[in-house]
């Protein structure tokens, strides 16, 4: 009887230490689809120039979408006034991760202690390049014909 009693218990300790590692393999594809989100962010202020409302707003619904938290406690800070070319835009966003350990109540876990900020901050640098009017393009262009032009032609 004392040796059931002893693997029940080293069952159940062995069961939750199992599930916890599934635990941690989904709490990590989540981490990695939210950094994919936020590298689309990333991607989107280096061409604009700053953090535009249409890019935090994906960002912001594709965590929100995978994490299944609240929009407010997802944070995007950055540069709003666009930034010309080789300018660097410090970029930092934060997301909630929430359920790290699963039964927290087993390991003696408040639920307070059982949630996290994700935090990613990078330094991006701007590829911003401010739109010329057709105008003034146009009257600085000229054509040159050099002597290779002029023998392609005579061929």
């Amino acid at each position: 009887m004392k040796n059931l009693i002893t693997s029940f218990a080293c069952l159940i300790l062995l069961l939750a230490v199992l599930l916890q590692f599934v635990q941690f393999q989904v709490l990590f594809l989540h981490i990695l689809r939210c950094e994919d989100a936020a590298d689309s962010l990333f991607e989107e202020v280096r061409k604009e120039g700053c953090v535009t409302e249409s890019a935090e707003r994906a960002f912001r619904k594709q965590v929100q979408k995978e994490l299944s938290c609240d929009e407010k406690e997802i944070t995007v800070q950055g540069a709003s006034q666009r930034e010309e070319e080789g300018a660097l835009i410090p970029v930092r966003v934060s997301f909630p991760l929430k359920n790290l350990v699963l039964a927290p109540a087993f390991w003696g876990i408040r639920e307070e202690k059982n949630q996290e900020n994700f935090v990613i901050r990078r330094c991006i640098v701007s590829e911003y390049l401010e739109e010329i009017p057709k105008e003034e393009a146009s009257g600085n262009v000229k054509e040159v014909k050099g002597e290779s032009d002029a023998e392609g032609a005579s061929l």
